[in-house]
């Protein structure tokens, strides 16, 4: 945190958090599913939905996760202001693709989850690509035994970051909804490409019945989510 890029990106996350407590109001979104959140769980979402989510589980801090995945460099120094904003989360860091291990992430993660803290994984992240399940969950699901939570979050009026993932970013005044989906389990001779399948399908269903709460107000985003739907 010594280099003043590094300082100047961690201060980034924590004026991401104002952003969404000052946008994701209470009183503005509808939630379901939230009641049967499994604790401990690994919550799985889309990276586009992250601010809107870790906004939302601030706003009920029975369901906080305790860990989330930080990915190296200056975008890892955003998500630590990000997170510790959130009420002092703890980074998992990533090493760079290609170097490094790592295991040593999944194993903090799983250390958390049998001491009885959530942790929360954006499972196409940090770099894409888009609505593509990675298999660091999967893993950690399997390892620990723990359920995953499919979560989606949507927003309207919004925009989208011109980014890989396609960011929501909800503009003050925005309806918030979001749901929490049906708890995967993972065996321990399960298949990783098919549970991958399963949990990308059971993402696109909790996402579309959010995007579906929203009513008319979905029908007015001329706005597209990576892959070409419509949101």
């Amino acid at each position: 945190m010594s280099h003043p890029a590094a300082r100047l990106a961690y201060a980034c996350g924590l004026l991401l958090v104002r952003y969404g407590h000052w946008t994701v109001r209470p009183e503005r979104t509808t939630i379901i599913g939230l009641e049967g959140w499994p604790r401990p769980a690994i919550g799985a979402c889309w990276h586009e939905g992250g601010l809107i989510g870790l906004t939302v589980h601030a706003h009920h801090k029975d369901n906080y996760p305790g860990l989330s995945f930080v990915p190296p460099g200056l975008l890892g120094e955003v998500m630590r202001g990000w997170l510790a904003g959130h009420g002092g989360m703890t980074p998992a860091a990533l090493p760079r693709d290609g170097l490094g291990n790592p295991q040593a992430a999944l194993k903090h993660m799983a250390r958390a989850l049998r001491g009885n803290e959530d942790v929360f994984v954006a499972v196409d992240g940090p770099h894409g690509p888009a609505r593509r399940v990675r298999p660091g969950a999967l893993w950690l699901a399997r390892l620990t035994g723990r359920p995953i939570v499919p979560v989606a979050m949507a927003a309207w009026p919004s925009l989208r970051w011109p980014k890989w993932d396609r960011h929501i970013l909800p503009l003050p005044g925005a309806r918030v909804a979001g749901v929490y989906g049906t708890p995967v389990h993972i065996g321990r001779d399960d298949d990783i490409d098919a549970a991958a399948q399963n949990l990308s399908a059971q993402l696109a269903s909790a996402n579309a019945r959010a995007w579906q709460m929203l009513g008319r107000h979905r029908q007015s985003a001329a706005l597209r989510a990576p892959g070409g739907q419509h949101v």
